[in-house]
């Protein structure tokens, strides 16, 4: 199966960008990726299974494995461990990944979640440049401010990871990979 990577890019950086620059995953974007994902496999796009009813299993699996990521994921929010948007964003692309390399992609995940809380220091000041230069670009191009402030630029504590970068590095390395 091959993921039309074109479709999903975008998106993909939407959501690094956004929770980088305002720790905030917007809910659009996780919508958007269900929507195509639906309208993928209504097309067949994504169909591994040359049956009806192994085409059907497989959506059934995939399905379930991203219920059991909002599951989890609803109870770690609870417990004040992740952001709401993060366990929605990886629900949304376990669907992409598949059943077969859901865990693969969870995985993969974590180990770039464990690097980006080691580079946090570089990348908070990789933040404040982008910050600043999504600034300028806003000044020049009006509509763009719309998002508000950087957090970094605030003068707000900011809280939290954006773990979004590492969930986009996961996904790509999952649905790149052979």
């Amino acid at each position: 199966m091959r993921i039309p990577l074109g479709l999903v890019l975008p998106l993909l950086l939407w959501a690094a960008f956004g929770d980088l620059l305002y720790r905030k995953i917007d809910n659009r974007l996780v919508v958007a990726l269900g929507v195509m994902w639906l309208a993928m496999v209504g097309s067949g796009g994504l169909q591994q299974s040359d049956s009806a009813s192994g085409a059907i299993w497989q959506i059934l699996q995939t399905v379930l494995g991203a219920s059991a990521v909002i599951g989890i994921g609803f109870i770690l929010f609870c417990r004040g461990h992740v952001g709401a948007g993060d366990v929605k964003l990886t629900a949304a692309l376990c669907l992409w990944v598949g059943a077969d390399r859901q865990v693969f992609f969870v995985l993969t995940t974590s180990l770039f979640g464990g690097a980006l809380v080691v580079a946090m220091p570089i990348l908070s000041a990789a933040e404040t440049a982008l910050a600043l230069l999504w600034m300028s670009g806003t000044r020049r191009v009006p509509a763009l401010g719309s998002m508000g402030t950087p957090h970094c630029l605030s003068g707000q504590p900011i809280r939290g990871l954006p773990y979004a970068l590492a969930i986009v590095a996961g996904a790509l390395v999952t649905l790149t990979a052979p």
